[in-house]
C-alpha cells in the first residue's frame, strides 16, 4: 500500500472510531432521558395512587357508616361495600391484561422507540 492509501485508511479508520464513540454516547443520553422520563412520570402515578387511595378509603368508610345507619346494621354494611370491593378487584383482576399490561407496553414502547427514530432521522 502506498502511503496515501494508508493516510485515507487511517483517516476512515478515526472517523468509524469517532462515529461509533457518538453513537455510543447517544445512546446512553437516550437511555438516561428515558429512564429519568420513567421515573418521574412513575414518582407522579405513585402519588396520585396514594392519595387516590387515601380518599377512597375515607369515602368508603363514611359511605359505609352512613349505610350501617340506613340498615340499622354496620356489620351488613360493611359486608355489602366489602362484597362490591371484591367484585370490583375480580374485575379488575380479570381484565387486567387489557387495563394494565398492554398500558405498559404501549407505554414503554412509545418511550423507547419515539427517540430512537427520532435519533435515525436526525442522520
Amino acid at each position: 500500500m502506498s502511503k496515501n492509501q494508508d493516510k485515507q485508511t487511517s483517516l476512515i479508520s478515526d472517523e468509524v472510531k469517532e462515529y461509533v464513540s457518538l453513537r455510543i454516547q447517544s445512546l446512553k443520553l437516550t437511555a438516561v432521558e428515558n429512564l429519568s422520563s420513567f421515573t418521574s412520570k412513575s414518582f407522579g402515578v405513585f402519588v396520585f395512587v396514594l392519595l387516590l387511595s387515601i380518599a377512597v378509603v375515607l369515602l368508603t368508610f363514611g359511605f359505609t357508616l352512613w349505610l350501617g345507619d340506613l340498615l340499622e346494621s354496620h356489620a351488613l354494611a360493611f359486608a355489602i361495600v366489602g362484597g362490591v370491593y371484591l367484585v370490583a378487584s375480580l374485575v379488575v383482576f380479570a381484565l387486567r391484561d387489557r387495563l394494565i399490561a398492554n398500558s405498559m407496553v404501549r407505554m414503554f414502547s412509545k418511550m423507547f422507540f419515539s427517540n430512537h427514530k427520532n435519533a435515525a432521522d436526525d442522520e
